[in-house]
């Protein structure tokens, strides 16, 4: 539970933050409406945001994170992906936004596991 947030916070979310999980694509109505379920929850997000899902990924195991809202469980929609998405898929931009948000969540764990320790030399 204490990965779950809100999921107006999904994109500022760094991975640290959230954990991914495998789930399973049960529905997909369109671009702005499907369902992955993970161990009998079920989360709604936007397939047309995904990486490589189709209406072929039904039934299909898919990484994920999620959030939640008042109707209930959602994905963060990209990060779900086809198991066979391939990389050379993902433009220039979206390559230097996650190399960006790797470094970052790096950084932040350096400077925590510095407090860590900083902390525990303390007791």
């Amino acid at each position: 539970m204490q990965s779950l947030v809100h999921h107006r916070m999904l994109d500022e979310a760094g991975g640290n933050q959230l954990r991914t999980v495998r789930g399973i694509v049960t529905e997909y109505k369109h671009p702005d409406n499907g369902k992955v379920e993970d161990n009998g929850f079920v989360a709604f997000f936007k397939p047309g945001k995904a990486k490589g899902i189709t209406k072929d990924s039904l039934n299909k195991e898919v990484p994920l994170q999620f959030g939640f809202s008042c109707d209930g469980l959602r994905a963060k929609s990209k990060s779900v992906r086809a198991l066979n998405y391939l990389e050379e898929n993902v433009t220039a931009d979206d390559k230097k936004t996650a190399h960006k948000k790797t470094q970052q969540a790096q950084k932040e764990t350096t400077i925590g596991l510095a407090y860590q320790k900083s902390r525990s030399s303390h007791t």
